[in-house]
């Protein structure tokens, strides 16, 4: 099983008490972040992740519209520091940010969409750096998209069982190259059910016993589908992983 690793920050209310008033003024609290999906790989010393996420806005007239950004991120370890640079990381030719070890894409105002992974492969470039060495390849894998899922929107109890579904008619859903699928649900406090299913599973149901551990309020429900390849690259052992998720918000009750 490959784990999924998600981190939140929940927002805090304030209350103003400046002096007595039938008022009470409370601030909102804020949204989390959405998790970012990665997968890890058993025996990888290096991951490089091409990423197609999902998400869908109801646009008034239009109903719901998919949007689908293409993102790469990259970690490195030498045995002993779990984040190290390899020096210039490119994916598709284009240069990832490095920070703290750890290396990203961020799309911005020239390329909203980001990435470009419509094609049948992935292409890496890794300059090398100390114990890192210096390596190209094209992964010939297309990265999985999830355009929607279907079974959990709105307000979700949390006493009921929750089955959640890919949406296989939606025409931005292609998943025939996935290996596995990945099935979550991600409370407030970083609370994480998970399920991971082949590919033909594109459906799950947490029980309610299960439902029940997770926390009131905002939360997540997330599907993954991923395909990776290990290979070994001058003796150092890299994950190539393309991963698509769909990602939307509900409500615990």
């Amino acid at each position: 099983m490959k784990k999924l690793l998600c981190l939140f920050m929940a927002g805090a209310l304030l209350s103003s008490c400046e002096k007595k008033s039938d008022d009470t003024t409370t601030d909102p609290e804020p949204t989390p972040t959405a998790p970012s999906p990665t997968v890890n790989i058993p025996g990888a010393m290096g991951s490089l992740i091409a990423i197609k996420t999902s998400s869908t806005v109801s646009v008034p007239g239009l109903g719901d519209q998919t949007t689908i950004i293409g993102t790469a991120t990259a970690n490195f370890s030498n045995g002993t520091s779990t984040s190290v640079s390899a020096g210039t990381v490119e994916c598709m030719n284009q240069k990832l940010t490095s920070q703290n070890g750890a290396y990203f894409y961020k799309p911005g105002f020239t390329n909203p969409s980001g990435i470009d992974f419509d094609g049948s492969a992935v292409e890496w470039d890794v300059a090398g750096n100390g114990s890192i060495p210096a390596f190209s390849y094209n992964y010939m894998e297309e990265v999985p998209q999830i355009g929607s899922i279907i079974g959990a929107s709105g307000d979700v109890k949390r006493s009921d069982d929750l089955t959640i579904s890919i949406d296989m008619g939606n025409v931005s859903t292609d998943i025939s190259s996935a290996d596995s699928l990945m099935f979550n649900v991600i409370d407030k406090n970083g609370k994480t059910l998970m399920q991971t299913t082949s590919p033909n599973t594109t459906s799950y149901t947490f029980s309610a016993s299960q439902m029940g551990t997770l926390a009131e309020g905002f939360a997540y429900v997330q599907v993954v589908g991923y395909n990776y390849l290990l290979r070994t690259e001058t003796g150092y052992e890299v994950a190539y992983i393309n991963l698509g998720a769909m990602t939307k918000n509900v409500t615990l009750k």
